[in-house]
């Protein structure tokens, strides 16, 4: 993320927080539809009318959150998913796959990549660009 994005992030973030510190909670008492209450017990539609509100106003903010995080992953698809990058696990599980190293091949379809296993050099592996940004990393020598 750049910085005008971390900053967007934030933001999104504490109004986020602030719009569940307003959420009244759960109803204490008997819970009938909406237009009963409207016609019959006015706390309880003013209950409803309040989450309404903010879960209204969490998911428009959600789906901003939500479009940032899409734009980022896409930004980090075409810095690490280019033919020739050099590519190695973020977390390596073991030793050996510490040691694993792919090479980019080349785009398959829309949103695969085939990855060539440099270390072994016999091994072409089909993945999908999400699953390569969450497991992957650009080695030093791509960078």
């Amino acid at each position: 993320m750049n910085e005008s994005q971390k900053k967007e992030y934030s933001v999104l973030k504490n109004q986020r927080k602030n719009i569940l510190k307003e959420d009244p909670g759960e109803w204490d008492g008997d819970i009938c539809s909406f237009t009963m209450a409207k016609k019959y017990n006015p706390n309880l539609y003013e209950w409803y009318c309040k989450k309404s509100k903010i879960q209204y106003a969490l998911s428009a903010v959600d789906d901003k959150i939500k479009d940032l995080e899409e734009n980022v992953m896409e930004c980090m698809e075409e810095k690490i998913c280019n033919p020739g990058n050099c590519l190695v696990y973020r977390k390596p599980p073991t030793k050996y796959t510490s040691k694993l190293m792919y090479l980019v091949l080349e785009k398959s379809g829309r949103d695969n990549y085939y990855l060539f296993n440099l270390t072994t050099q016999k091994d072409k592996v089909k993945r999908h660009w999400k699953s390569i940004i969450k497991e992957f990393k650009q080695s030093e020598i791509s960078e």
